[in-house]
């Protein structure tokens, strides 16, 4: 606990203040096309001062590759994906296909908005 109060303030920010621990355990997985540097560092703040797990693993093949990582994942319409990442960093482009795996969490957001 004390580790995540320390590390809130690292910015010089007052913005993860109210988060200090707030996640503690919860785990996220997300996947993206590209790596970006920009992530590491936010990602390391926000895990240190917050207490979560989430990290980004990148598609083998970048964007080329992402449509077909994503419904491999997702599903498409006619099989259930493997449901391994939590979220994505994608392109509108390659949603159609993938639609009717994704889930509305409109009202899951909404019921659980402190933790948000």
């Amino acid at each position: 606990v004390e580790l995540c109060r320390e590390r809130c303030g690292v910015l010089n920010t007052q913005f993860l203040l109210d988060k200090c621990c707030a996640h503690d355990g919860v785990t996220a997985s997300i996947l993206a096309y590209e790596p970006n540097e920009l992530w590491v560092d936010r990602l390391n703040d926000y895990n240190l001062c917050t207490g979560a797990k989430v990290r980004v693993d990148y598609v083998d093949g970048g964007e080329d590759a992402m449509p077909r990582a994503l419904a491999v994942d997702i599903g498409n319409g006619f099989e259930d994906g493997q449901g391994i990442y939590d979220a994505y960093i994608a392109h509108t482009p390659w949603l159609p296909s993938i639609y009717d795996g994704l889930k509305n969490l409109s009202a899951y957001i909404e019921k659980n908005a402190k933790f948000f």
